[in-house]
């Protein structure tokens, strides 16, 4: 039986030790970083990684691409992908920062929890404050399942920054409405007619008081990633899966862990599928359909 061996692409200087973990934990015996790349050196990496071992084995080599930028990554992920010449190819999987695992599994809890309401995310208005690689990813999968999308930014938006946003979202043939939200009138105004709250600002901010969101809050849904007190939306405990918020009843909070319990499902089952015989190509899609399926058990 050949050793699992997972090759690890990013641009930046250090491996997540995050997903070095993740990755041992799924099963590989090795991991492999590979740091300070290009988009122009992943052709010769990836075929040196499918030429070195036999047709039909390619659960047993696999890419991880991951760092910060996920332009970037993906323009990694599309080079890895266009050098394979079948029958040799390998199994890859796309994760920067952690936002496709992140951003699915808080898609698939807001649909979960819209359901039992009898609702849908599809026509349903989302509003996510702040932005980031986890909110525009977000947005992303928000965007294909049919939601409107207004992105609320905490700081005024340059027109380089608005267009940052737009050109990140046309990769995915996708929009969203963009609004300056940095002070509490732009946040009421925001949150007027949104059915879905998403923070993922910065960590340890309050950015939705008690106070706003008594006032203005007509939302189904308040979902927030940030593990660090405070909540980013008042009220919104850690494990929260659903739970009504203690001053506002119709409003049900989603909480940092309870997302992150579902984020690190959904990439342990996303390596496990890699090791698959068949070759996997596991992009944001994908990982939003493995979350679904385990927040749906």
């Amino acid at each position: 039986m050949k050793s699992k061996i997972m090759h690890m692409f990013f641009p930046g200087k250090n491996v997540s030790p995050f997903d070095v973990n993740m990755i041992i934990d799924a099963g590989y015996s090795s991991v492999i970083p590979y740091g300070s790349l290009e988009a122009n050196d992943v052709t010769a990496l990836t075929q040196d990684c499918i030429y070195s071992r036999p047709p039909g084995s390619a659960g047993d080599t696999g890419l991880f691409i991951g760092g910060w930028d996920v332009n970037f990554a993906e323009d990694m992920y599309k080079e890895a992908r266009d050098s394979m010449q079948p029958p040799f190819e390998v199994s890859i999987l796309i994760d920067p920062n952690g936002a496709y695992s992140t951003a699915a599994a808080m898609v698939a809890m807001i649909t979960h929890h819209l359901k039992q309401k009898g609702k849908s995310i599809s026509g349903s208005k989302l509003t996510i404050f702040g932005g980031g690689p986890v909110g525009n990813c977000t947005a992303v999968l928000a965007a294909k399942a049919g939601a409107n999308v207004c992105i609320a930014r905490l700081t005024a938006a340059t027109d380089e920054k608005r267009k940052q946003v737009e050109d990140f979202l046309s990769r995915y043939n996708v929009s969203a409405t963009q609004v300056d939200a940095p002070d509490d009138q732009g946040k009421l105004v925001a949150l007027k007619g949104t059915d879905v709250i998403i923070c993922s600002a910065k960590a340890g901010v309050e950015i939705l008081s008690e106070t706003i969101m008594s006032k203005a809050c007509e939302a189904t849904i308040a979902a927030d990633v940030n593990a660090v007190p405070p909540a980013g939306v008042a009220g919104v405990g850690l494990q929260d899966a659903g739970t009504p918020l203690p001053y506002l009843e119709s409003c049900q909070g989603i909480g940092a862990l309870a997302i992150g319990n579902i984020k690190y499902k959904t990439q342990q089952a996303l390596l496990h599928k890699m090791q698959d015989n068949g070759v996997q190509h596991l992009g944001m899609e994908e990982t939003l359909q493995i979350a679904n399926s385990i927040v749906e058990q």
